[in-house]
């Protein structure tokens, strides 16, 4: 998500940007078919948060917690998440004033720094009272935050809150409402997942039925506010109900085979090549507009995948098989939806789009599974890890410490002057990418993790 955002806008291969989004000029075409890596961040962000549900709600139904105490810890969720969306999108820079003055920049940071408090984790050695003061503090410093940056004399409270209310950051709106909904699903349907299927399959029926008149059309335009909740949102559950399948997957009891032989770790370095090579496949594939060859090429893939995939040695070994099928059968699907709505694309998101980019989520996670369990270069993937636990401290990091810090410190002048071709803003970006995970790793290592 860093780097795609930071890569300078415009002079680059249209491969680097979203495929609606055409280069040089950069504006957005919804008729322009294709997909690039950046079309695969967002889906693989909502396929992670699907798998993690399995891992954060078994043990307490394991536990024996009652469904509506669960169903409340859902929705509390959903709401903490809603206003991190409002909260992220008013303290980017860019929304506090366009372009940014050194008081937006201090205020983004400001607002950056309030979120500590708020939202991280705080050690349960801390006796109750400092902790509620810590998180009171926190909150209140938020709220002064958001009161600062939109209030205007004579304003009352209601208008107030409405004002506040009318910005959000979409990809985190999406993700409060498919967490509740898919939480709720996942929990309903917990051990039979041919239900979750059904329930993608209404899902899909739907939205093919939204524009005719009728009771689908009603429920899918209805909305008690349209900055808390909207239907269409939901449709992103096609995205993370697959991954709640994955995520029971990675439930089951993990039982190893040991070290791994020369042989063995052979089969397994060429099992992670063919997943990479499918991803590629379908990035070069579809966006080239190379249909017939894409298809034959993911046939020959999954040929050669299946063969390798064989008579797992264990546990482990027999979940990325299963992965990876899984996988598999979202890319048929996904494949076979190509052709309608005028081909794959993410805004507006077409059905091919969303299990496309599941089975290149199923791909990768199997992928790095292998490679993280066998060839172990942990030290090497720490950094990705622990960015990774933190995803929170990650996101807004992007717009409201990274940029702000930039900016401030003088680094972002003396970068575009030393790095000014494109291709050297690129490796600009990778490295205030990198600095970005250092520190969010950082964090992770000391415990300071945000969690709603």
């Amino acid at each position: 998500m860093a780097l795609s955002g930071l890569v300078p806008m415009g002079p680059l291969p249209q491969w680097m940007y979203h495929a609606q989004l055409i280069a040089p000029a950069m504006k957005h075409d919804p008729t322009m078919a294709g997909l690039t890596w950046v079309d695969l961040v967002f889906p693989l962000f909502l396929f992670s948060m699907g798998a993690a549900i399995p891992l954060a709600l078994a043990q307490r139904a394991a536990a024996g917690e009652q469904g509506w105490r669960l169903h409340l810890r859902l929705l509390r969720r959903a709401l903490l998440l809603v206003f991190f969306a409002i909260y992220a999108q008013h303290i980017a820079p860019h929304t506090i004033a366009n372009p940014p003055t050194q008081r937006a920049w201090w205020l983004a940071l400001a607002g950056f720094v309030m979120l500590f408090p708020a939202l991280t984790r705080l050690p349960r050695a801390w006796s109750p009272w400092p902790s509620r003061l810590c998180r009171i503090m926190g909150w209140l410093g938020c709220l002064g935050i958001l009161v600062v940056l939109n209030y205007q004399p004579g304003d009352g409270i209601a208008l107030l809150a409405s004002r506040i209310v009318r910005r959000s950051d979409i990809i985190l709106l999406v993700l409060a409402n498919v967490a509740w909904f898919g939480g709720l699903i996942w929990w309903w349907t917990r051990g039979r997942w041919p239900l979750r299927v059904a329930a993608m399959a209404v899902m899909i029926v739907m939205r093919l039925s939204r524009d005719d008149s009728g009771w689908v059309q009603a429920a899918w335009d209805w909305t008690p506010a349209a900055w808390l909740y909207q239907f269409r949102y939901l449709q992103y559950l096609l995205v993370v109900l697959p991954g709640t399948i994955v995520g029971d997957l990675l439930l089951r009891e993990q039982n190893s085979a040991g070290a791994w032989s020369r042989r063995r770790a052979i089969i397994s370095s060429a099992r992670s090549a063919v997943l990479c090579l499918l991803v590629l496949a379908l990035l070069i594939g579809l966006q080239a507009r190379r249909l017939p060859e894409t298809v034959l090429a993911c046939i020959l893939l999954y040929g050669v995948g299946e063969w390798l995939f064989r008579g797992p040695a264990d546990d482990r070994e027999g979940r990325e098989q299963a992965v990876f099928r899984w996988g598999s059968v979202w890319l048929a699907v996904g494949l076979c939806f190509e052709p309608f709505e005028g081909g794959i694309r993410k805004d507006p998101a077409t059905l091919s789009y969303y299990f496309v980019t599941v089975a290149a989520a199923c791909f990768l996670l199997a992928g790095f599974s292998i490679v993280l369990r066998g060839l172990r270069p942990r030290r090497a993937l720490r950094l990705l890890t622990e960015t990774g636990q933190n995803p929170m401290i990650a996101y807004v990091g992007i717009r409201s410490l990274l940029a702000p810090a930039a900016a401030l410190t003088g680094l972002e002048s003396a970068s575009r002057a030393v790095l000014a071709t494109p291709w050297q803003g690129v490796l600009r970006a990778a490295l205030k990418t990198l600095l970005l995970a250092v520190f969010v790793a950082w964090c992770t290592r000391r415990r300071i993790v945000w969690r709603t």
